[in-house]
């Protein structure tokens, strides 16, 4: 294939004339150059409003991650509405940006608008301990995509903004004293009261259990043969200590009411399994 055809041929496609004519070369080279001009002017303006956007945010103070995100924001915005100046009369070119744009935009533009809220909002800081869905750990960061998790077992999530903030966040820093409950299970002809000391005295026993507020010990449900009590304590352990002091809790209930004669209920049986169908007899032909 001849390569002026070839060229021609995108020149063509591109709006941009053909090679043909001198009067064609010129108007070419000059096409080029206002593109190559209002991208520069584009890269320039970019730059300069993108310290003005950093020096008005950082003389208001706000969260460097705010800064961030919108100043990032503000120059390859500026580069795009450069991009489409300056290829305004590239129909093939305008196509594409604009597809790509539709596709990516939706994403990206609704994770951004959802990490500025949250950076505006501060439903969490760095540092908190939260649940959000099934995801459970220490919030490591917030940025423009998504928020960093490290899991108390070894793991790094990156949860969507979007998702974290239609959902609901269980933000357990909030507070430094939290509340945990160990339930069991006793025979229903224990006496109660001497359940409920055994109990509250197994709580306070373990390191990290306040005596302010009280341990509390709850008869939930009772039934003929069990009782189910619930005893609730409150601590101010760190997130990975707590469910060791669950366990200590527990541990310390059980070691009691055995001491006091007291016997734990036996998990329910299971229910028998459904008889196997009999073979059926032969015929006989």
């Amino acid at each position: 294939m001849d390569i002026t055809n070839l060229i021609n041929q995108i020149l063509e496609q591109l709006g941009l004339g053909s090679l043909d004519k001198p009067e064609n070369v010129t108007q070419v080279v000059l096409r080029l150059l206002t593109i190559l001009v209002i991208l520069g002017a584009a890269y320039i303006l970019a730059r300069i409003l993108r310290n003005l956007t950093r020096r008005a945010l950082t003389r208001a103070n706000a969260d460097p991650r705010i800064i961030r995100s919108l100043t990032s924001a503000v120059f390859y915005g500026v580069l795009a509405v450069g991009l489409v100046i300056a290829l305004g009369g590239v129909t093939l070119t305008l196509l594409l940006f604009v597809v790509i744009a539709g596709v990516a935009a939706n994403d990206i533009l609704k994770n951004l608008a959802s990490g500025l809220q949250i950076l505006s909002t501060h439903p969490f800081a760095i540092g908190d301990w939260i649940l959000v869905n099934t995801f459970e750990g220490t919030v490591v960061n917030v940025g423009w995509r998504g928020t960093v998790l490290d899991t108390f077992d070894g793991r790094r999530v990156i949860l969507p903004n979007s998702q974290i903030v239609t959902s609901a966040v269980v933000n357990n820093s909030t507070h430094k004293v939290q509340r945990l409950e160990a339930p069991f299970t006793v025979v229903s002809d224990a006496d109660f009261p001497t359940i409920e000391r055994i109990a509250r005295e197994a709580a306070l026993s373990v390191e990290d259990v306040l005596s302010e507020p009280a341990p509390q010990v709850l008869l939930t449900t009772l039934s003929g043969a069990t009782m189910n009590v619930v005893a609730r304590f409150w601590l101010t352990a760190a997130p990975q200590r707590q469910r060791a002091v669950l366990s200590e809790v527990m541990v310390a209930i059980r070691d009691g009411l055995r001491g006091e004669g007291i016997a734990l209920a036996p998990p329910p049986a299971a229910p028998p399994a459904p008889p196997a169908p009999s073979p059926s007899a032969p015929t006989s032909a």
